[in-house]
């Protein structure tokens, strides 16, 4: 009975706080709207907007921030930024009629700043970034016309320094568009051009190419504040189409295609805020609304997607399956090819249900033989992961 009473205390402990918002401590420089803001490690840092140089990270394990070396670049907002390998990038952005294309590298380890090659795309602001495999992409925002606005997107490989085009957004070039990185691919959508919008779009890195999957729901939004948790992406806040600012959230699965809605944020309604994710945990925080003063304010989310059996290691190499739902036979296709390497499939009870030895960089998976539900797929080549995600079977 004792250990019933442990277990039950230890599950309604667990749901009281899935799902549901609380708040962290505030932000302690200057309130802002449009800075950027990038995640290294289980750290956040959160930059200057256009009148501050200011640079600060926020620490999850002590509910702390600490002012740490200022942005070296000119003061902007609007600007973009991502982290890879252990290194924030930081740039692009506007400050009144200038606009940017330079990029800048910042090093936790030295608290230092290092500038790197120039965006080659135009200059412009109110662009969005994702990153997928280890790489960056640049895409969407208006150039220093004011009214241009684009929808090229830009390849940035860290490790040499360099940027290479790919396909653009097959839509409406536009302003402050959502951009999410999910499993090695990227989702872009929303965001306002001539009128607001909610298509929603996946880009593949591995074929260059872009698929149109289910509409961002409720009112089309600009400026909404997104992250991703549990391989699944979160979108709320922003401004609708009447110019009414929002606090309602939702969630994305890739693998259903299907949106559900979370419960609303707890702040004031506002776009231009800072947000990001560290872990299992997303936080939503600053901005401002309108006619009202800045916000300091932030609140954490701790989503109930992340409980039980799942995805539990970061991907190493990007991988594609399709098609995802199976109703036949669908490819599993790998960035590189691997010899003596093993797929394996796992049901939701943790269960492995099919081993599959192969070498090359693509395997079949069967649907026969396999009921209908979400299964997690992992590729291993000597017992150590190469890549995983979830196959839905119907």
């Amino acid at each position: 009975m004792k250990l019933f009473s442990f277990f039950a205390a230890l599950l309604f402990c667990t749901a009281a706080f899935a799902d549901n918002w609380t708040p962290i401590a505030n932000f302690p420089g200057t309130p802002r709207a449009e800075a950027f803001k990038f995640v290294i490690g289980v750290k956040a840092y959160v930059g200057p907007d256009g009148w501050h140089h200011d640079f600060w990270e926020y620490d999850r394990t002590t509910n702390t921030w600490t002012q740490k070396a200022d942005f070296p670049g000119a003061n902007r907002s609007g600007g973009i930024a991502f982290s890879i390998d252990g290194k924030g990038y930081a740039g692009l952005g506007q400050n009144a009629f200038l606009f940017y294309n330079d990029i800048w590298e910042y090093d936790p380890a030295a608290d230092s700043w290092t500038q790197k090659n120039n965006f080659p795309g135009s200059s412009r602001s109110l662009a969005a970034s994702f990153v997928a495999n280890d790489k960056a992409y640049v895409t969407a925002g208006r150039d220093s016309t004011l009214s241009n606005l684009l929808n090229d997107l830009w390849e940035y490989t860290a490790n040499t320094d360099t940027w290479v085009p790919k396909a653009s957004l097959p839509s409406n070039p536009r302003l402050y568009p959502v951009a999410l990185s999910i499993n090695d691919a990227g989702y872009v959508g929303g965001g306002v051009g001539f009128g607001y919008y909610s298509d929603f779009w996946k880009y593949e890195p591995l074929d260059n190419q872009w698929f149109q999957v289910a509409d961002i729901p409720d009112t089309p939004r600009s400026d909404a504040a997104y992250f991703t948790l549990c391989s699944k992406g979160y979108v709320g806040t922003g401004e609708s189409n009447n110019s009414a600012h929002l606090v309602s959230f939702w969630a994305y699965d890739p693998v259903t295609d299907v949106w559900t809605k979370k419960p609303d944020f707890p702040g004031a309604a506002r776009d231009e805020t800072v947000f990001f994710s560290i872990e299992n945990e997303g936080y939503i925080g600053l901005g401002g609304a309108d006619g009202n003063p800045l916000y300091n304010d932030v609140y954490k989310y701790t989503p109930d997607s992340c409980q039980g059996v799942g995805i539990s290691n970061p991907v190493t190499f990007a991988s594609r399956l399709y098609p995802n739902p199976i109703t036949n036979t669908a490819v599993l296709t790998l960035i590189k090819p691997f010899n003596d390497a093993e797929l394996q499939l796992t049901d939701v009870l943790g269960r492995v249900i099919r081993r599959t030895t192969f070498s090359g960089d693509k395997v079949n998976i069967d649907r026969a033989g396999l009921a209908n539900g979400i299964y997690i797929y992992r590729v291993l080549q000597q017992n150590a992961l190469v890549t995983e995600g979830y196959a839905a079977v119907e």
